[in-house]
């Protein structure tokens, strides 16, 4: 026998299966685009596409931002002349005729400049002060005359300067008010004796009428004072009067500061149009080597119209002047003078002022912003020129739109904004 060994016959329970291991080895070899074929052509694809609509998105939101934010800025350089005027004004408390309207406004202060005294004089003054008279007499108003004397309980006789009118009684449901008028008494002798404190007085005059003597009082809620007898220091002459002048030319400034505060931006307030009124004599009051001069000045300053002044201006200027908005810039650089038999102390004459007025105007004309931003509202930029031509105020213009790609205005004229620039070379 030959020891041969038979082959053997494989059949499938024979054939070795792979492990579990070797599968997922093998499901996770990767596939490269060739592998994949048409598959990797088209994920490719998606992506572009979404690529393109989010750009086509983003542009159109960057669209539609830009009209909605979009705003434009306008600079108008109104048309501007200076020329030469030489006018003379009339001015009334009402628009008539052809007048400017004023309006008056009042201001009174007092005003002192200490100033040295070099010389010497004998003084003899007589007190003063405040007295309020009550008249519990009558429901009729008493006048007393000039010098009517007014009579402390020590029998000092004071004095009033003017004439005035004690208002009568009022009598409110049962209850009885007695009329009372402020005014000024002066003593009746100089002298020290007279400076009194707050004090009761009645008037000697009445004594033979009881009723009206008892019903008529006065009293002082201030002492007396300025009575004086003996030497004082004193001012030269010369020097009170250059101090009376500063005090003045003081008061005109402060009057002209205060007024132009207090009005209002359409009011012209000009110096010439300033008239004050001064304490008949300064009051010089001295202590040692010095000397306090005191002036008292009420100034009252007619104020005008601005735009009324300005058209009133324009047409006494320009004869072709066809009453268009126009304003003129620097009254402060005008002057105005008033004609002095116009006036009577502070107040004019019949109601009517009159003035020259002199200087070199700006008159620059007007121009309505709502108007050109409505005109320009959906236009193209480079037709601006073109479609403000039409408004004969205006000498240049300028715009700029944000954002800067944008070419056309905003539809919305809110949206345009206007304002206007004076031309330094005019």
């Amino acid at each position: 026998m030959e020891d041969v060994i038979p082959l053997k016959k494989r059949s499938i329970r024979h054939i070795p299966l792979p492990t579990r291991s070797e599968a997922l080895k093998k499901s996770e070899r990767s596939v490269t685009p060739e592998e994949g074929g048409d598959d990797g052509k088209k994920s490719g694809g998606r992506k572009m596409a979404i690529w393109t609509v989010a750009f086509i998105f983003v542009v159109g939101l960057i669209m539609v931002a830009s009209t909605y934010f979009a705003v434009a800025d306008v600079t108008i350089v109104p048309r501007e002349v200076r020329v030469p005027v030489n006018v003379e004004m009339s001015a009334t408390p009402s628009s008539s005729d052809g007048d400017v309207f004023y309006k008056p406004l009042s201001i009174e202060k007092t005003y002192s400049k200490e100033v040295l005294a070099t010389g010497e004089e004998h003084v003899e003054k007589k007190a003063s002060g405040k007295i309020m008279i009550y008249n519990n007499w009558s429901t009729s108003s008493q006048r007393l005359i000039k010098n009517t004397r007014f009579e402390t309980a020590a029998g000092l006789i004071f004095r009033i300067a003017e004439s005035v009118n004690v208002p009568g009684q009022k009598i409110l449901g049962g209850s009885v008010t007695p009329g009372s008028v402020e005014t000024i008494v002066y003593a009746d002798a100089p002298g020290p004796r007279y400076n009194i404190g707050p004090s009761t007085f009645t008037i000697p005059g009445f004594k033979s009428d009881s009723a009206r003597y008892s019903g008529f009082t006065a009293r002082s809620s201030s002492p007396m004072s300025g009575g004086f007898v003996g030497n004082m220091k004193k001012v030269e002459k010369a020097e009170l009067n250059t101090a009376v002048a500063e005090l003045k030319q003081q008061s005109m400034d402060d009057a002209y500061e205060s007024f132009k505060a207090q009005a209002p931006e359409n009011l012209v307030v000009t110096r010439g149009a300033i008239f004050s009124v001064y304490s008949d004599e300064p009051t010089v009051s001295s202590t040692g080597d010095k000397t306090l001069v005191t002036i008292t000045a009420s100034s009252t300053v007619y104020v005008f119209d601005r735009q009324a002044l300005s058209i009133y201006l324009a047409q006494k200027v320009f004869t072709s002047y066809g009453g268009e908005p126009i304003a003129v810039g620097n009254f402060d650089e005008l002057s105005f003078a008033q004609k002095a038999e116009t006036f009577s102390g502070k107040a004019p004459v019949a109601n009517r002022i009159v003035f020259a007025v002199t200087g070199e105007a700006d008159f620059i004309w007007q121009f309505d912003a709502l108007a050109i931003s409505e005109q320009l509202a959906g236009k193209q930029l480079k037709n601006i020129n073109s479609v403000l031509s039409k408004f004969e105020s205006i000498r240049t213009a300028e715009a700029s739109i944000k954002p800067f790609w944008k070419r056309i205005f905003p539809k919305s004229s809110d949206k345009i904004r206007v304002k206007s620039v004076l031309d330094d070379k005019s």
